[in-house]
């Protein structure tokens, strides 16, 4: 009974040494991960920042790069447009791009 006992406490003392070494093995290693990890908040800041204006012009870039080159043509006359399609057309516009303008306007604060 004494032995049982005995060996009882041995295993728990090598159980206590083994997650001693385990404790320790963890912090080094969470100590070597901070320092290559210490770029990513800065990334993440100026990807939030230029978001807004990526999601802006992306749509302007890829037209200028996909769109045919071709000989010009001789352009049609201008169209008028009336004040009413233009005060329409610009309210459209704004629409869009206000909760853009309001999500940058928010970060900066």
């Amino acid at each position: 009974m004494v032995t049982e006992i005995d060996a009882l406490r041995s295993r728990k003392q090598q159980l206590i040494e083994r997650s001693d070494l385990y404790r320790q093995a963890m912090a080094d290693e969470l100590r070597n991960v901070q320092p290559a990890t210490a770029w990513v908040p800065q990334t993440v800041r100026v990807a939030r920042t230029l978001y807004p204006v990526l999601a802006m012009v992306a749509p302007l870039l890829a037209y200028v790069l996909t769109r045919k080159r071709r000989a010009p043509e001789p352009a049609p006359p201008p169209r008028r447009n009336g004040v009413i399609a233009s005060a329409l057309a610009g309210y459209r516009f704004f629409r869009q791009v206000k909760p853009l303008w309001d999500g940058v306007r928010s970060w900066r604060d």
